[in-house]
């Protein structure tokens, strides 16, 4: 049973990146995952519209049961995509978040996209997704 346990977090636990948008995914991620709406809360302080995208993170936290990051498919400083799995749906979603360019790093936009489940789920092999409908988003900008 331990080895299983060793096994299920090393597929599941990928390294995002330092940039600002990384630590910013870490820390949303984080909160949405505890279902803790203070935790959304304080990840969206300062923000134009907190308040709703803190109720509207918590939703998605409580029907998703939370994420596990299983690629990065891109990133940069202010945008990052990732490929996770939903905990309580198992649903395989193509998740983007932008941040605010300078220095505020505020999120500008989160979107989820449901994907096929693909073949291999380590980082580095390739694999082709197939594209749906967006499912999810709140976004100050367009994404």
């Amino acid at each position: 049973m331990a080895m299983l346990a060793i096994l299920f977090l090393a597929v599941t636990q990928v390294q995002l990146p330092t940039t600002p948008v990384g630590r910013k995914l870490d820390s949303w991620l984080q909160a949405v995952n505890s279902g803790d709406r203070a935790k959304i809360r304080a990840v969206h302080a300062g923000e134009k519209d907190a308040a709703r995208y803190t109720a509207g993170d918590a939703m998605m936290g409580w029907e998703t049961g939370g994420f596990d990051v299983h690629a990065i498919e891109q990133a940069s400083d202010d945008e990052i995509s990732v490929l996770v799995h939903t905990r309580l749906t198992e649903m395989w979603l193509h998740l983007k978040m932008r941040v605010d360019a300078g220095g505020s790093h505020e999120i500008r936009g989160i979107g989820c996209a449901q994907r096929m489940r693909p073949p291999t789920i380590s980082n580095g092999d390739s694999w082709t997704m197939l594209r749906s409908p967006v499912v999810w988003t709140h976004s100050s900008t367009n994404l």
